[in-house]
């Protein structure tokens, strides 16, 4: 159950981190909180639905995205990336 907290705070950081950028437009910010409270509710279920892969290939498709203009931002969907592929999420 490690990995399953580590990820929760990984999520966590998330939300603060979404909530401190300036930088980031509307659009961007919706899309990654909808991701993080569709895998945060995955994490709940204790098992992976379509919403949740879906969420997950999206913070996929912009990590490069927020690599070049937020690097904390990339690195922790990164971790959060790895946990979940780590739990089979």
């Amino acid at each position: 159950m490690a990995d399953l907290e580590k990820l929760r705070t990984t999520l966590s950081e998330l939300d603060a981190e979404l909530r401190s950028i300036d930088s980031l437009d509307d659009a961007t910010r919706e899309e990654l909180a909808q991701a993080a409270a569709e895998i945060a509710a995955s994490l709940r279920r204790g098992k992976r639905s379509e919403k949740t892969q879906m969420a997950a290939d999206s913070l996929q498709n912009r990590l490069v995205e927020f690599e070049a203009a937020n690097p904390q931002l990339a690195g922790i969907v990164s971790r959060l990336l790895d946990g979940l592929a780590q739990l089979g999420i």
